[in-house]
């Protein structure tokens, strides 16, 4: 998807890109909407900071917080915990809590803001991804042997990392990126 992000704090930004490249994310939208609603008698607003819409037609809220800040705060965790049910009711699938636990795991946040920047560059031309295609056929391939075979390596390498970037190639997120990585293209993308 990639699309440009607007954040209010880093665990937000890198929160948002992890989500942005998620493959089962078709559709992003940061700070939505907001709403009033009733909490402890008083009237207040709310802004989600992220709405996802999901591949199987699924959304869902999401809300970025540091752990610490959600485990001492009991005010926090009750808001949440109302704010769930309202839009439960108002047909959304959850409002999801994600923390820097599960945003900041190492390579997976690294490898993600690199190639969401990669994503967002120049497309490449359809010559350029017949061409990668065919040497890559439907075989996993290390990201090296790959750019051996093309003769502008240094041109592929832009174009591999930007369908990497877009998951039209795949790649595990969660190992380092080398140049022995295994590629594939994704059954989901054909040519």
């Amino acid at each position: 998807m990639t699309t440009l992000i607007l954040s209010e704090s880093y665990l937000e930004y890198w929160g948002n890109v992890l989500l942005d490249l998620d493959p089962q994310v078709i559709d992003l939208a940061t700070q939505p909407f907001s709403i009033r609603y009733r909490f402890k008698g008083r009237w207040r607003i709310y802004t989600p900071d992220t709405l996802v819409r999901m591949r199987d037609g699924r959304l869902y809220l999401i809300e970025f917080k540091y752990i610490e800040e959600y485990e001492n705060d009991p005010e926090l965790r009750a808001k949440i915990n109302c704010l769930r049910e309202i839009f439960k009711r108002r047909g959304y699938t959850d409002l999801l809590l994600l923390t820097e636990r599960e945003i900041c795991e190492e390579p997976r946040l690294e490898n993600s803001l690199c190639l969401h920047r990669h994503a967002t560059s120049n497309e490449p031309g359809p010559k350029d991804v017949r061409t990668l295609h065919r040497l890559m056929g439907d075989q996993a391939i290390s990201i090296g042997k790959l750019l051996r075979y093309a003769s502008k390596g240094a041109f592929y390498r832009d174009a591999l990392w930007y369908l990497m970037g877009r998951n039209i190639i795949e790649v595990d997120r969660t190992e380092p990126i080398t140049p022995q990585t295994r590629v594939r293209w994704s059954p989901d993308h054909g040519i």
